[in-house]
């Protein structure tokens, strides 16, 4: 006879990839209140927002690198590694593998393709956006690299130089290619995206994405994005991210939750 956990097994992982896939997207339609009418026409807030995470957790890496440098007994070499290496490797390579796997060939068939009408100087500029995008990416990925084994006041620097270029590269897609797709792909196509994102990062790894994600977003000034990500992000999903965080994201984040993400300039 088949132990009852193992025949609740296939409905739990339905379940969670029921709550996860639009939660890593959108719901279609324009929200009140939408940051801007580019955003209420754009589905994929996933990727946005995972940008927002990795530049958070690089300014909280910077905090807690400057924590050790200040006092070494209130966090060790050791937590500063583990926390490196959740940046790289958990956050930033998430993102690298959707990118690289999912969301630029995604592109590439849907916006670029010519499968729907947008006009060619658009079209032209867009690729132009995209094609420097890979060329900041390529250079964060080299900074990224360098985190987990860099000792602590190289990590500070380093950590500062990828925030400041994710912010150049957070403008240069809400500028350029988060208009584009949202004038030339059907809402219904990019909310089909999300699902080949969560089976790509796992279940329980999109899970932990998006308590980085919802952080972020809150976190963001003004306000904007915190309210996007509560009208974008279903009930279900938003009630389950304490329980997440306690689970599974504070285990990967281990001591960046102790630290604050604080800007170059003093400010939170």
């Amino acid at each position: 006879m088949t132990p009852p956990r193992l025949l609740l097994a296939p409905f739990l992982l339905l379940l969670c990839f029921a709550i996860l896939l639009p939660a890593l997207s959108s719901p279609s339609g324009s929200p009140s209140g939408s940051p801007s009418s580019s955003l209420s026409r754009f589905d994929i807030h996933g990727w946005r927002w995972h940008s927002l995470s990795l530049r958070r957790d690089c300014l909280r890496l910077a905090s807690l690198a400057s924590l050790h440098e200040a006092d070494p007994s209130r966090c060790s070499l050791g937590e500063l590694r583990e926390a490196a290496e959740f940046v790289d490797g958990f956050n930033h390579g998430g993102l690298r593998d959707v990118e690289e796997h999912l969301f630029f060939p995604w592109l590439e068939a849907h916006a670029f393709s010519g499968r729907y009408p947008s006009e060619p100087a658009d079209a032209a500029r867009a690729r132009e956006a995209l094609a420097e995008l890979k060329k900041r990416k390529a250079a964060l990925a080299a900074l990224s690299e360098q985190l987990p084994s860099s000792p602590p006041p190289a990590m500070r620097a380093l950590s500062l130089s990828m925030s400041s270029s994710l912010s150049s590269i957070l403008s240069l897609q809400d500028s350029s290619l988060v208009p584009f797709i949202a004038d030339t792909v059907p809402l219904k196509e990019q909310s089909a995206f999300a699902s080949r994102v969560v089976r790509r990062l796992g279940v329980l790894a999109a899970r932990a994405h998006l308590v980085g994600m919802r952080d972020a977003a809150h976190g963001h000034p003004g306000g904007e994005e915190g309210r996007l990500f509560e009208e974008r992000i279903p009930g279900i999903a938003r009630k389950m991210i304490p329980g997440w965080r306690r689970g599974m994201y504070k285990k990967r984040a281990g001591r960046l939750e102790d630290v604050r993400a604080e800007e170059p300039g003093g400010a939170a």
